[in-house]
């Protein structure tokens, strides 16, 4: 086994490195919804794997404040982010 191994318990694949998380969030306008997702990727460039670990839509006229506060709980939660961009549109 190589010296870092990381199993994903999802899949039950086993990786050569810890993947890499990416957060993204499109901020709607009053009459589109609001989107959040997390990608994690595993590898590099084109034979890199993709998981999307999770989606959010939030609710029509959600005020941006809520939006706020639920996204930094999302950030605040348990993913390593080290080395990794966070996207907003």
């Amino acid at each position: 086994m190589k010296p870092f191994c990381y199993v994903d318990k999802v899949t039950g694949y086993v990786y050569e490195a810890a993947p890499k998380y990416t957060f993204g969030l499109d901020l709607g306008q009053v009459k589109d919804y609001t989107a959040l997702c997390v990608l994690e990727r595993h590898g590099e460039g084109d034979t890199a794997i993709y998981h999307a670990r999770h989606l959010q839509r939030f609710a029509l006229g959600t005020p941006y404040p809520a939006i706020v506060v639920s996204v930094a709980e999302m950030l605040r939660q348990p993913y390593p982010l080290e080395g990794e961009g966070k996207v907003s549109d």
